[in-house]
């Protein structure tokens, strides 16, 4: 009984997914906005690698995420002059830190921050919606089992015009 709800859970996981992919399929290169992520760390700036679920994810969404033609499924490490000559003017920063609220609180923890294009336009989005109040981050929780729901943001966020009903769930918007 539990094998058959969960195979009836992750299909319908997989077709929500399709569906939301499909979307954005058709959406030529040149039309997907730019994307990058990480933030700095102890002086090191970590993206995602091209291959990395979440490279996977922005692609998916109809985004162009500025490391797709690295091969690394892991996280890259790079200072913060090397990320900010591939992306200082991409059109969405989409993060995970759970201390940032609001824009002045990114700059308020680097100034360079603020010379993004992303900055600028306000487009940068954390995956902060869902904190407890002992600062638990759902994100991290259950994230990984609605994967449906993940790319719905990023769609929601890069597109908002296709799923005009869909209310961001992991994410919000920095202002």
């Amino acid at each position: 009984l539990a094998e058959a709800m969960a195979q009836k859970r992750f299909a319908h996981i997989a077709a929500q997914y399709s569906k939301a992919a499909a979307l954005t399929r058709n959406i030529v290169l040149s039309d997907r906005p730019t994307v990058y992520g990480g933030s700095l760390w102890r002086d090191t700036w970590h993206v995602s690698g091209g291959k990395s679920y979440v490279a996977q994810l922005i692609t998916a969404a109809g985004g162009r995420y500025l490391w797709s033609d690295n091969e690394s499924r892991q996280s890259l490490p790079l200072d913060f002059e090397a990320v900010y000559a591939k992306a200082y003017d991409a059109d969405f920063w989409i993060t995970t830190r759970n201390e940032w609220h609001d824009l002045p609180g990114v700059v308020a923890a680097d100034e360079r921050y603020g010379d993004f294009a992303a900055f600028k336009n306000s487009q940068v989005y954390n995956a902060n919606a869902r904190l407890s109040a002992q600062g638990g981050n759902d994100y991290w929780e259950s994230a990984i089992v609605e994967p449906h729901l993940v790319l719905a943001d990023y769609i929601k966020i890069l597109h908002p015009n296709m799923l005009p009903d869909h209310a961001l769930k992991y994410y919000k918007r920095l202002d």
